[in-house]
């Protein structure tokens, strides 16, 4: 028999969903968070203004991942979740972390509304100190945040931080980055890759640990009309 309690329940359940489909609402209308990725649970939102090809990525870098299984995963600097999400649908437990708060609130709001029980998100800014925290996974994600920590820190500084994230990848690291070939302001910060940014990112991932590096293709940013090259870097030969 359902007793008053379960009602009350079922009740407080229903008003938290409604609450929560107006808030995620309200989110993605006002625009508090900085979208570089679309929602993936709406195929009617449109690739945002960034211009980042988050389908076609996954597409991409999926084709060179192992299939006979779920996969951990960590992604680093996630945005609002894309390639969490994508990744949590294989089964796996799947972690995003990112310094916005607004992007990390909206994430976990769409995980909620969709319930997807094993797609986490935390907050939390990535230096070495604190990427040594992070726990081991097979997939690590790392995608178009390597240039900031090196115009922040130099070579050095964002060695240190993808030593520890390379550490963590206990198959895979998906790699991608701005290049020096790119006309903007700040790509005479990424001087040290030369006139080969494709050679020096493939010697680069190897130096990490990695037995092999595949290239997954080339993909557009709103940033420059250069493309940026995607990698995956395994364990196994």
């Amino acid at each position: 028999m359902t007793s008053l309690k379960d009602y009350a329940n079922a009740g407080l359940y229903r008003l938290d969903r409604l609450a929560l489909r107006a808030r995620l609402s309200l989110d993605l209308r006002a625009g508090l968070a900085t979208l570089y990725q679309p929602n993936p649970f709406d195929p009617t939102h449109r690739q945002v203004a960034a211009g980042r090809a988050c389908a076609d990525r996954f597409t991409a870098f999926a084709k060179c991942l192992p299939t006979d299984g779920p996969l951990s995963t960590i992604d680093v600097g996630c945005n609002i979740g894309y390639f969490v999400f994508r990744m949590a649908e294989r089964g796996g437990l799947c972690l995003g972390v990112d310094w916005g708060r607004n992007e990390i609130a909206l994430a976990r709001r769409l995980a909620s509304k969709q319930d997807v029980t094993n797609a986490l998100f935390a907050q939390l800014e990535i230096t070495e100190q604190t990427a040594a925290t992070l726990p081991t996974a097979d997939l690590v994600i790392c995608l178009s945040i390597f240039h900031h920590w090196a115009r922040k820190l130099g070579l050095d500084g964002a060695t240190l931080i993808m030593r520890r994230l390379a550490d963590h990848a206990g198959h895979c690291l998906v790699f991608e980055t701005g290049q020096p070939d790119e006309p903007t302001d700040w790509a005479g910060d990424l001087h040290f890759m030369g006139t080969d940014p494709d050679g020096w990112t493939r010697q680069y991932l190897t130096d990490l640990g990695f037995a092999k590096v595949d290239h997954a293709g080339k993909f557009p940013t709103s940033l420059s009309p250069v493309p940026r090259n995607l990698y995956v870097a395994s364990r196994e030969p």
